[in-house]
């Protein structure tokens, strides 16, 4: 987006690493400053991305706010000299729950999927979307996402393949080193948010997913069942440790009260100040001694 003008006797591939990104974040936070003003539109930024969130109470409406929205980022773009790239931009469409009760076939899309422009330039709606390495579908079943991690899978174990082939006097501690610090946190990135939400087919997807990489570390037979090459490994499910990063997301960050019975926080809050206090009032006991 950002194309610096060229001027006699100076080069545009002279600027700073820094200058090019810095302009791009400034100019989109001016952006953002003025859509936030409208009611309806909630603006999210990242870096050079932008997602835009906006609702309306019927179809017709939803509509009306997302193109005068659209409009808005469009104008204020050329304003800033910023050339938007229309070919990239995506749009997923949510249905509340409330209004599926209402409707016959309790379907979670609409009957007529609305038209979004930007300057006479429809934009596709899909009904799944990547943001920020986490991919969304409309039905907010993490499906879609679970399913790209298959993919990503095949791209990871090439390099895995290639040294476990090469040389098979490899320490099995190290290679599940790696596993464990490149392979599944890559596999489990964003777990603190889709991890509570599994049943069981993504259990299974993720079961078929740890299992080409469980085969090459215990180097068994491909009959073998998942759970005894868990088992044998000492490396547990993918869903389960998906389900603690999840689980340690709401306890430590959101400090939700959803899971006292595993542990209350209050109480250990309370207990880390407790023995702070007492290892103070012990020093000054001694220091009241010894003077």
């Amino acid at each position: 987006m950002y194309n610096p003008k060229r001027r006699r006797g100076l080069s545009p591939k002279l600027q700073q690493n820094w200058e090019g990104p810095y302009t791009i974040v400034k100019k989109l936070n001016d952006v953002i400053y003025r859509v936030q003003r409208s009611p309806n539109a909630k603006p999210k930024a990242f870096a050079d991305d932008l997602a835009l969130v906006i609702g309306g109470r019927t179809a017709r409406e939803f509509e009306k706010n997302t193109n005068a929205a659209l409009a808005k980022i469009a104008s204020c773009l050329d304003s800033l000299k910023l050339t938007l790239s229309i070919q990239k931009c995506q749009a997923i469409i949510y249905r509340s729950i409330l209004f599926q009760k209402f409707s016959k076939r309790n379907s979670t899309v609409l009957n007529r999927k609305p038209t979004f422009k930007i300057k006479n330039t429809t934009i596709k709606i899909t009904d799944s979307l990547k943001i920020l390495g986490i991919t969304i579908d409309n039905k907010l079943t993490w499906t879609a996402h679970i399913n790209t991690l298959y993919d990503r899978t095949l791209f990871l174990t090439s390099n895995f393949n290639r040294i476990i082939k090469t040389d098979w006097s490899v320490n099995k501690n190290l290679i599940k080193f790696w596993y464990n610090t490149v392979i599944e946190k890559a596999l489990l990135y964003g777990a603190s948010v889709w991890g509570g939400a599994l049943n069981k087919y993504h259990v299974d997807r993720l079961h078929t997913i740890q299992r080409i990489f469980l085969l090459k570390f215990a180097r068994g037979y491909r009959t073998t069942s998942t759970n005894v090459l868990n088992v044998l490994t000492g490396i547990p499910p993918l869903h389960i440790t998906a389900k603690a990063e999840f689980l340690k997301f709401q306890i430590w960050v959101r400090r939700s009260g959803d899971y006292n019975d595993i542990i209350n926080n209050v109480q250990l809050d309370h207990n880390i100040l407790t023995n702070e206090a007492h290892e103070s009032d012990v020093r000054w006991n001694i220091h009241d001694l010894s003077s």
